[in-house]
């Protein structure tokens, strides 16, 4: 997924681009997110210790060519994914399928020693509020995923679900749910 955020009033303007993979948590199924590719550094540490969204900078590039939207994501010189859809019919915003649950995994290290201080499975489906979808399309699309010494990605073989989607929209950000709190749950087992 590429995107593009032209103004923001907490971290200005920036472009991301994201991979999300088929998941299933405790028998329900929803999209979790190894990676998200972020130009704007303000964002990067806010999207990790606010939803453990796993952001790192790299160099996107984000064009428009008529109907065609096409997505780079580089780390060092060499792309690490390329997504490229052609929008070819305009539809209603509910006719985009839904990411939710969008799952991310915010861990935070201990300050004192080896481990994670936090460890909580966050759903962000929910964090995007007062949404205003002025535009939304349909087409096709296609997404290769290449390797870089910190980006390798490329054993992924992607799968487009239901097409190409495209929206633009405008919204306030909200706060994730904890899904999941993975040392309060230890805790709790060591204390019975």
């Amino acid at each position: 997924m590429g995107i593009v955020v032209p103004f923001c009033t907490a971290y200005g303007a920036f472009n991301e681009a994201l991979l999300m993979l088929k998941a299933s948590f405790r028998g329900t199924d929803g999209w979790y997110i190894p990676i998200i590719w972020h130009d704007g550094p303000a964002g990067i540490a806010a999207g990790r210790e606010i939803y453990g969204a796993p952001k790192v900078y790299a160099s996107l590039e984000i064009r428009f060519e008529g109907p065609t939207m096409r997505t780079v994501a580089s780390m060092g010189g060499i792309p690490v994914l390329t997504v490229a859809s052609t929008l070819d019919e305009p539809v209603s915003p509910e006719a985009i399928p839904s990411t939710a649950p969008d799952w991310r995994l915010k861990v935070i290290p201990r300050a004192d020693g080896p481990g994670p201080a936090l460890k909580q499975l966050v759903d962000a489906s929910g964090a995007n509020e007062d949404v205003t979808v002025r535009t939304a399309f349909r087409g096709r699309g296609t997404v290769s995923l290449g390797a870089a010494p910190l980006s390798d990605f490329s054993a992924l073989s992607p799968r487009a679900v239901g097409g190409a989607y495209f929206s633009e929209s405008s919204f306030r950000e909200g706060y994730g749910r904890i899904v999941h709190d993975y040392l309060a749950d230890r805790r709790a087992d060591a204390g019975r």
